[in-house]
Formats: C-alpha cells, structure tokens, sequence
C-alpha cells in the first residue's frame, strides 16, 4: 500500500460537490464539527464556517436533484429553521417498509444513531429525513 502525498502547491483547494459534499456535511455533523468551529479564532472560524455552509448547500442541491425536490437554501450555521416546519416522522414499521428491514433493525438503526428518531408514550417516532438520508448513503456506498 502506498502512503499518500499532498502536491506541492501553495494555494490548495478543492472542489467539492454532489454525493462528496453530501458525504462530508454528514461526517461534520456527526462529530459536531460546527461546535469545534465556533470556539475557533475569529479569522479561522470564518473561514471554515463559510466552507460549511458552502459544502452544506452542495449536499442539499444534490439531494434535491436526486429526490426531486426544491427548497430554499439557509445557512445552516448562521440561522434557525422556522418554528412553524413540521419534523416529518413516521413510525418504526413504516420506516422498516421503507428501508426494506424488520422494525428489529430499524430500533437497532437508532440505538446505533444511524438515523434518528425519538420515543413517545414507548413508541419510536422515526425522523423521516434522516431515513431519507440514509437511504442515500446506502446508495452511494
């Protein structure tokens, strides 16, 4: 196996999009990257944070093609989501169907917070996006 080596230029850059930049925004969210940033020097936290949000609205724009679907884009950094925006649920069997697996697997899915959901009165309520979203992943894998 060979060790990687960078080039060897001064001004380095890369062009990230599609299911890289989807890829990455995940992988950023799950180690809670954002929180690193923000305690970041002002010049650095800058920077990256406008990389984030670079990368962030790639993932969404390619998602979107593929679900065929259109939102608007938001900072994800800078800005809230609107109160009013219903969290899209469904339940552990739907999401099974979905999925194509036993609601076994799904429960094992979210006690390994590979897709996310919540318990009420001891039902799983599953997070409809986040099934979506590892569909995707499943794919692109």
């Amino acid at each position: 196996m060979s060790v990687y080596r960078p080039p060897k230029f001064s001004a380095l850059g890369a062009h990230v999009s599609g299911p890289s930049a989807w890829v990455l925004v995940k992988i950023l969210e799950r180690v809670k990257a954002v929180d690193s940033i923000q305690r970041a020097p002002e010049d650095v936290r800058d920077e990256a944070l406008e990389t984030y949000d670079a990368l962030r609205a790639a993932a969404i724009y390619w998602q979107d093609q593929r679900m065929g679907s259109s939102r608007t884009l938001a900072s994800p950094v800078l800005a809230e989501p609107p109160a009013d925006i219903a969290i899209r649920s469904m339940s552990a069997a739907e999401a099974a169907l979905l999925l194509g697996c036993t609601e076994r697997r799904v429960r094992q899915l979210l006690a390994a917070e590979r897709i996310a959901g919540q318990r009420v009165a001891g039902r799983w309520l599953v997070d409809a996006d986040s099934v979506d979203d590892y569909l995707i992943a499943k794919a692109v894998a």
